[in-house]
């Protein structure tokens, strides 16, 4: 790689000067010999952190340098997770690209940084060639209420395809800005119902109470659409001067707004409405039996339908249970949470306000979502938020649902299932990490479980197993992403961000773990990786490296 492609780089390594007998290994890392940086500093007698933090950046310098768009996006990941300012230039230089699968991640990155040339950079990016890449920049800057996102908002609405404008209510209100708030109240009254519908759900989620007395008077519009998604916000805000118009809309011709109201008079007090909430439950309408999930009084209704024969409404039951933290949810809620041959997905759906929501359990997920990986991915990371609800419940209800979880092998769980564990960090949740430390015919299970009791500095041979395992993987493919997901498709999920596979997630948290040790043996493991284990994987171990010597 010559050294042309690396020269808009190397003013990064002025920032830190390395003693003068390791400026040749620095020097050959500038030129793009990294691998024989590597092997004269493994060769030296001590550790030099400054010498080390230059070999790292040098390493994914000069992969972002790459021509190769795997290599570039490696680079990129070890970029952002080291969170060091010297890796701006890389990351920003991704914005140029012409391929959005890089242009996105290096956004994303750049968002975490509070630094002004991350903030220009994703501005820049507002010029993309690509729409979604214009979008994300966009969202990016509402969520840092940079000082020209609504400028930059309002330019870009008035370019896209009219199909599009619903989402922009949302940019709007991320922001929060005074500017910003007058155009999402003119998005209030717009001629598409879709858009009106959209900055009424987007104002109540944000908390735009100032925008109260606008949704009022949409709550008294003829279509039903802006009827219930007026509805919900009412009931969001704690309105009590809408009570007797929510009252009417409670006997409305849509059930949907009809069960919207009933929802929002609950909310603000009318408590014996829940009755009638549940009576829609009982006659199998989903979107009530989700809305039970806020009515404490209503947990026997939910236990009686744990066994009805429907399993869209017995998931939907024991979601609601969760929600009210009823452990008794767990025996139903198994059937989402353990792939079985039916190969269950979880979907939610929206009402036709987008106020309410329920759920769909989708069978053979595989092969019907084959088209849409956003799809299966979003299922997953439901199935994920409803183990961290879980988490919640009595420890000895959420222990026991791991050990059913270990035992049927759910390894698309274990990552979550094993940090749950870790946080929670109690004698009990302890001995469980141990008993599947142990467990025989299941080395994911057991080397997640290795790696937590590492971290908690449990006494045994926890570091030793894990610098033997890290030692005989280092050859492995190290980084296989999971689907990334748009910030408009979940807002519980951590849209467009490099979040690797299950295994790939074992061995960079093992690496991890390592780095963050900064002991000889240690770092050597880790050195002897990026240098003689597989090339890909030096750039994420790169990146780990910096952050652990920050």
């Amino acid at each position: 790689m010559g050294v042309s492609r690396l020269a808009p780089y190397l003013l990064t390594f002025a920032l830190a000067t390395p003693a003068l007998a390791d400026q040749n290994i620095v020097y050959m890392a500038q030129k793009g010999d990294v691998s024989q940086a590597f092997e004269q500093y493994i060769g030296s007698q001590c550790h030099d952190f400054s010498v080390l933090q230059q070999l790292a950046l040098a390493t994914i310098i000069n992969g972002a340098a790459s021509r190769d768009d795997e290599t570039r996006l490696l680079s990129l990941f070890g970029a952002g997770i080291s969170l060091n300012e010297n890796c701006l230039p890389p990351l920003t230089d991704a914005l140029t690209s012409d391929n959005p699968q890089l242009q996105v991640p290096a956004m994303h990155f750049l968002a975490q940084f509070q630094d002004d040339r991350a903030d220009c950079a994703i501005e820049k990016a507002l010029g993309s060639n690509y729409l979604l890449v214009r979008l994300e920049a966009a969202h990016l800057l509402a969520s840092k209420r940079h000082a020209n996102a609504v400028q930059h908002i309002e330019s870009l609405m008035y370019k896209v395809d009219p199909a599009l404008l619903p989402l922009f209510p949302q940019l709007y209100a991320a922001h929060g800005g005074h500017d910003a708030l007058n155009l999402l109240k003119k998005q209030l009254y717009h001629k598409d119902p879709a858009v009106q519908v959209g900055a009424i759900l987007s104002a109540a989620s944000a908390g735009h109470d100032q925008l109260l007395p606008h949704i009022r008077t949409l709550a008294n519009q003829f279509l039903f659409k802006q009827q219930e998604a007026a509805t919900v916000a009412l009931g969001i805000f704690g309105d009590s001067q809408s009570i007797p118009r929510l009252q009417k809309l409670s006997n409305s011709p849509s059930s949907f707004v009809q069960l919207a109201a009933l929802q929002a008079l609950y909310r603000l007090g009318s408590q014996e409405l829940a009755q009638k909430i549940e009576g829609l439950a009982l006659e199998g309408d989903l979107y009530a039996i989700t809305a039970l999930g806020e009515v404490p009084e209503s947990l026997p209704t939910l236990i009686t339908l744990f066994d009805h024969s429907d399993p869209q409404i017995r998931t939907n039951a024991a979601i609601a249970a969760l929600n009210l933290r009823d452990p008794r949810c767990l025996k139903p809620l198994l059937e989402v949470m353990i792939k079985d041959k039916r190969d269950l997905a979880l979907q939610q759906t929206s009402s036709p306000g987008g106020a309410l929501t329920a759920w769909k359990l989708v069978p053979s997920a595989q092969q019907n979502f084959k088209e849409s990986p956003f799809n299966y991915e979003l299922s997953q990371r439901h199935r994920e938020t409803l183990l961290t609800q879980a988490s919640q419940l009595p420890q000895e209800d959420f222990l026991s649902l791991a050990s059913t979880l270990f035992d049927h092998q759910q390894h698309d769980l274990v990552p979550t299932l094993v940090a749950l564990l870790q946080n929670l960090n109690t004698p009990d949740a302890i001995a469980t990490l141990k008993k599947y430390q142990r467990q025989v015919g299941a080395p994911f299970i057991r080397h997640y479980c290795n790696l937590a009791l590492y971290r908690l500095n449990e006494e045994g041979p926890y570091a030793d197993n894990l610098k033997k395992w890290i030692t005989e993987q280092q050859d492995t493919d190290l980084i296989r992403f999971r689907p990334t997901l748009p910030w408009d498709v979940s807002k519980s999920a951590s849209p467009h961000q490099l979040t690797p596979h299950e295994t790939s997630s074992l061995l960079v948290e093992s690496f991890e773990a390592l780095a963050q040790a900064r002991d000889e043996k240690s770092l050597c493991i880790l050195l002897n990786a990026m240098n003689q284990g597989n090339e890909k994987n030096r750039y994420a171990l790169a990146g780990l490296l910096l952050r652990a010597l920050q």
